[in-house]
């Protein structure tokens, strides 16, 4: 081999590309051993070995526990992501591990990532791991926590942990005071750029109070945090995360077992949660199940948050007049979503906003259909600079009307859009194929839209009928970016011809899982 070869072939192995094709290969211990050679090789080698191998600490009488896959000692600068695992052992031991401890005071200065899954036992324990141990390089923490499910004992006997199985059960009336647990000083997490925390089995108001605190208290320590994302049952107080700019919140309705009923959100409660954010948020997303057998479902009013560019709402009802250029003056994105699967429509929706918006650029849609032309001419009043849409209707068979559904697409024809997609599904005939077609014709521009048709589920699909008016609303649609078709039936040998058509014309249509 002339040095010519040997520097062609250094070359090729100080390829990123082509190193993480041949360490892809390797396992364990010959990962650890090419992370030796160079620098470059330990770096794209770590991800790699991290893959493939764990160290498992469990608490009782037991050691570090080594598989073959895994490493037999820990390296502490391999310990950028961890994750950790924490539920009840069988001797319900309940405390982080002695040999985690040692091991996290050389590995916490790593920690790029965290992911804890715990039972809710275990809320003493992590407590004890933010206030003891210092991550200075901590970016992304991931908190999911599993409520351990409350038995049939009483109240009291559940808030102070004890129980006598031989007492009266006219013990169980005792009154008892609830005590909300401190907000617990932890060390600050300097760099902590994101939190999400998942809490899971409820089925108690009180269950939440440990780590509602806890989480309280990490968005205390955390100072440059960026992103938050929350599905639980408790609202923060954010007024600490001054340069927080993304909230994802979702509240989880569950059953409380003491009151034998449904527990929902409580919307001045949202409320005064989103007032403590308004002045630093660009991104929101809520999510939250409303009472609907309430006589007066509580409106949701958003507080005024100046900085808000992108808002996404959820199958959230009903909604307050709080969608203008006064209350939310650099709003650009608006998505309601899941509004389908609610049985609500865009007049639902809409009903309470009143005042413009020319701010709003991009508006995403997924309702049920019902005979919206009011309505969709208000949407297109509103909010005029609309350049970029997505629509999803699902059709209701027995009330929607071929001219109304027409209508209802032709009010949206005043927008200059720039790019749309149309999606209707439950068709339950073919002539409301031809009614949207003939809807969206009446647009300024149809290059920029594209159009999904998905029929009715079920046994057997709608029939597609290939008439002359279906033939030729398709062919004054041909500039359209594309037409998707599925679950709709025709006969074999109409089909074939269907397909001609559609080659001859060189239609921009696709059709998928058709039967006869």
């Amino acid at each position: 081999m002339d040095n010519l070869d040997i520097h062609a072939s250094t070359k090729a192995l100080m390829n990123p590309l082509v190193l993480n094709l041949i360490l892809s290969y390797m396992d364990a211990p010959t990962l650890k051993s090419a992370r030796s050679v160079c620098t470059l090789w330990a770096d794209l080698g770590a991800s790699f070995l991290g893959k493939q191998v764990s160290v498992t600490f469990e608490n009782c009488c037991r050691k570090v526990i080594s598989k073959s896959k895994e490493l037999d000692s820990l390296r502490p600068e391999l310990a950028r992501s961890v994750g950790l695992i924490m539920l009840p052992s069988h001797c319900d031991w309940v405390s982080l591990p002695k040999n985690l401890i040692a091991n996290l005071l050389h590995v916490s200065h790593h920690v790029v990532e965290l992911d804890v899954t715990m039972s809710s036992k275990f809320e003493p324990a992590l407590e004890q791991l933010w206030r003891m141990h210092y991550f200075p390089n901590l970016l992304h923490l991931t908190l999911t926590v599993i409520m351990i499910k409350v038995g049939y004992l009483s109240l009291s006997e559940h808030l102070s942990g004890n129980y006598n199985a031989n007492q009266d059960d006219e013990e169980d009336d005792v009154e008892f005071v609830v005590v909300t647990p401190k907000i617990p000083q932890f060390l600050t997490l300097p760099n902590l750029k994101s939190i999400k925390l998942v809490v899971k089995d409820q089925n108690d108001m009180i269950q939440d109070r440990g780590i509602s605190s806890i989480c309280q208290g990490l968005l205390n320590s955390s100072p440059n945090i960026l992103h938050v994302a929350i599905n639980a049952s408790f609202y923060p107080d954010f007024t600490p995360c001054t340069k927080l700019e993304t909230l994802v919140y979702t509240f989880i309705r569950f059953d409380d077992f003491w009151v034998d009923e449904e527990v929902y959100v409580d919307v001045p409660k949202l409320t005064r949660m989103l007032d403590t954010c308004r002045n630093y948020l660009t991104r929101l997303t809520l999510s939250c199940d409303t009472d609907w057998e309430l006589a007066q479902p509580p409106i949701l009013m958003l507080p005024s948050i100046p900085n808000l560019m992108a808002i996404e709402i959820m199958d959230m009802q009903p909604l307050g007049n709080f969608l203008h250029s006064v209350h939310l003056p650099n709003l650009t994105q608006v998505t309601f979503s899941g509004y389908n699967n609610g049985y609500f429509s865009l007049t639902d929706i809409f009903k309470n906003f009143h005042l413009p918006h020319a701010g709003i650029t991009s508006l995403d849609m997924e309702t049920v259909y019902f005979n919206e032309v009011e309505t969709a001419t208000k949407i297109a009043r509103l909010f005029p600079s609309v350049k970029k849409l997505r629509l999803k209707f699902v059709i209701c068979e027995d009330e929607t009307d071929f001219l109304e559904l027409r209508d209802t697409l032709g009010s949206f024809a005043t927008w200059n859009l720039t790019s749309a997609l149309v999606e209707i599904e439950d068709v339950c005939d073919s002539t409301y194929v031809r009614a949207v077609l003939l809807g969206l014709v009446t647009w300024k521009a149809l290059t920029p839209i594209a159009v999904k048709f998905v029929g009715l589920d079920g046994k057997f699909g709608p029939r597609f009928v290939l008439n002359y008016e279906m033939e030729e609303i398709l062919l004054s649609c041909r500039s359209l970016r594309w037409i998707e078709m599925s679950r709709f039936r025709m006969e074999e040998e109409k089909r074939i011809e269907f397909e001609e058509f559609i080659e001859e014309h060189a239609l921009p249509i696709t059709l998928s899982r058709w039967e006869e």
